[in-house]
């Protein structure tokens, strides 16, 4: 709910939050979980209780566990809500963590090995600053630096960042809020103090409209022995509509050379004609008429220059009848 945290009036709260949802309707026979960002509720000492309460009544829990196929395990956090100094909001995420133990989903099966444990979270990792975000970002920006400002920071605190992946020792952990695509590597203390890795990837935005050329989002396969992520890039929206300006205005070109060149086209046959008129004046041997200005040439036809405009006008008409509402219906119905 882009802009949530700062509507006070719960009626246009309610439009866009049914906006939303005939947009992306709930599935029965899905899981659906949703978690809270920062423009939706604000972070650190910037969140209202009212507007998290609000946001967590329209979209559920926030911080919940799931197990998925073959022992694998998703962990999400309302991170967001963890910035925040007020323990009623901090609570939700806070149980959710109390219930989590690394080894508890490996103790349901025999098979444990080849348990891995997949962490979200809205606001990313906390990393030193240069480090890179790898060759598949599309920002000039090639990291993700930490910086603050009115109701944002790029990425949660250094402690913070520790004792989540200390806690709950993810091997893949997604985020976003950056808008753009990111991969980095944390290391972090396991059990045992074993030293272990975690792969985060920064999806990017699903829109258009947020600063970068190529939207996307990731999907995750639970295979036997591994969590398999896949970056699926969506097209870039710009560059098609500037093909569609390309091609209108080369659609207008031909058009108007069409007309064009048939206008001129049409000049030289009577300049042709004008001449063969001429000559066979010239070769008959005949007495002059009485009215010898009827066999002087008549002046050749030119097409005016508003003439062209209307008729290209036309042809634009019988174009455009054809091709907006095909355009319509593959917008609406494909």
């Amino acid at each position: 709910m882009d802009g949530g945290r700062e509507w006070k009036d719960n009626e246009g709260w309610v439009l866009e939050k049914n906006r939303f949802f005939r947009l992306f309707p709930r599935q029965d026979r899905m899981v659906e979980q949703y978690t809270s960002g920062n423009h939706d509720i604000g972070i650190s000492t910037g969140i209202q209780r009212s507007v998290y309460e609000r946001f967590r009544r329209s979209f559920g829990p926030l911080s919940a566990i799931h197990p998925l196929a073959h022992n694998h395990s998703l962990v999400v956090l309302d991170t967001v809500a963890l910035t925040s100094a007020d323990e009623l909001i901090r609570l939700e995420a806070l149980q959710v963590l109390a219930q989590w133990h690394p080894q508890s989903a490996a103790s349901l099966t025999p098979d444990s090995a080849a348990q891995q444990t997949m962490l979200v979270s809205h606001v990313p990792l906390y990393r030193p600053d240069q480090t890179s975000c790898g060759p598949l970002r599309t920002q000039s920006r090639p990291s993700i630096y930490q910086r603050y400002g009115y109701q944002y920071q790029n990425l949660l605190e250094a402690p913070l960042t520790t004792k989540l992946l200390e806690f709950v020792q993810p091997d893949l952990v997604f985020s976003g809020d950056d808008h753009d695509f990111c991969q980095v590597t944390h290391d972090y203390r396991g059990t045992g103090a074993k030293q272990r890795q975690a792969t985060e990837y920064t999806v990017p935005t699903f829109s258009m409209a947020q600063g970068v050329r190529r939207p996307g989002y990731m999907l995750v396969q639970a295979m036997p022995d591994q969590l398999a992520p896949q970056l699926c890039w969506l097209p870039d929206q710009l560059r098609i509509y500037m093909v569609y300006g390309w091609a209108a205005l080369a659609t207008l070109l031909c058009l108007l050379g069409s007309r064009f060149w048939a206008g001129h086209d049409r000049t030289n046959r009577a300049v042709r004609l004008d001449r063969l008129k001429r000559d066979d004046d010239d070769a008959d041997d005949v007495l002059p008429t009485a009215n010898p200005a009827s066999s002087s040439a008549q002046p050749i036809p030119k097409q005016p220059h508003m003439a062209l405009f209307l008729s290209t006008a036309r042809d634009l008409q019988q174009v455009a009848i054809v091709a907006v509402p095909f355009y319509i219906f593959c917008i609406l119905c494909l």
